[in-house]
């Protein structure tokens, strides 16, 4: 092993070079026992990083069995199984780091310093994915509910995602709204209790016949798709200077609200007009004042 040695140095340096053999044997002894010594903690690493990933696969499985059976959405999976991740590997890591016996102290300390960092130059975005945790936790709604928040935005949910909740309006427009505008402020979801209120208000002129205008619209809204309970409301609402305003209350179920409101106003007009019931037009009346020559 010395003449080895010895060959592979002067074949590189081009200079005859002796090799003390009690040197040799000195370095081998004190380097041999600290090689064994790293040679088995990379095998314990490696050891240990494939056992966490394995557990890790498995916890994740029965956390999203969990989940399936419990009716969440991808969302609030996605965020689970990335939890398990992200916590699955910071402990993976630490065990190896003591394991090769590095300071950690340090580490933690630059670790804490660029996490102050991030999050100070990302607080909106960790916000807003903090809006989506509580969102997706909390379930105020779901896709497919119809909302309504305090800054004008409105319409079917779509998606409720880590960063923003994507409604679809009525006209076709998709509006994209941070969660944390959606768990600060106040959000009204219209359709999360299946049913809403159609609200008809329909102007007739003082001559005509308010008795028979009321049975009317009763009698009408009877023939649509509406629920007995609560029943029909129908009413005076309003005395306006050339109307009076006869307004309906009634419910029908979420996915019968838009074709009854839409039905319900021409079906109304084309009985009052059979009845001879008017529905007036603003009008101005003007006098000619004649003076006596």
């Amino acid at each position: 092993m010395d003449s080895l040695i010895k060959d592979i140095v002067n074949s590189v340096t081009g200079t005859e070079v002796t090799v003390d053999e009690q040197q040799v044997q000195s370095l081998f002894h004190q380097i041999a026992p600290n090689l064994a010594i790293l040679c088995v903690r990379i095998l314990v690493a490696i050891i240990l990083w494939l056992v966490g990933k394995k557990l890790m696969r498995w916890l994740n499985n029965i956390v999203d069995k969990a989940l399936i059976h419990y009716h969440a959405n991808d969302t609030m999976r996605a965020i689970a199984g990335g939890t398990i991740k992200t916590i699955g590997y910071a402990l993976i890591l630490l065990y190896i780091a003591r394991i090769f016996q590095l300071p950690l102290t340090p580490l933690f300390t630059i670790l804490g310093s660029i996490a102050i960092g991030v999050a100070l130059a990302l607080k909106d975005y960790l916000a807003n994915l903090a809006g989506g945790v509580i969102l997706i936790c909390l379930t105020p709604f779901r896709s497919g509910d119809y909302i309504i928040d305090e800054h004008g935005h409105e319409g079917t949910v779509t998606r409720v995602g880590m960063l923003y909740t994507i409604l679809m309006t009525l006209d076709g427009k998709t509006i994209f709204v941070p969660n944390s505008l959606l768990t600060k402020d106040c959000v009204t979801n219209v359709t999360k209790e299946g049913r809403r209120r159609i609200e008809l208000k329909i102007g007739i002129s003082y001559e005509s016949n308010l008795k028979r205008a009321k049975e009317i619209m009763e009698e009408v809204i009877g023939k649509e798709n509406h629920l007995e309970d609560p029943p029909i409301q129908v009413f005076v609402g309003e005395l306006e200077e050339d109307s009076i305003i006869v307004q309906a209350y009634f419910w029908t179920t979420v996915d019968d609200y838009w074709p009854v409101l839409r039905d319900i106003k021409e079906k109304v007009k084309d009985a009052y007009d059979k009845e001879g019931i008017s529905i007036p037009l603003p009008q101005v009346d003007i006098r000619l004042l004649h003076q006596a020559d």
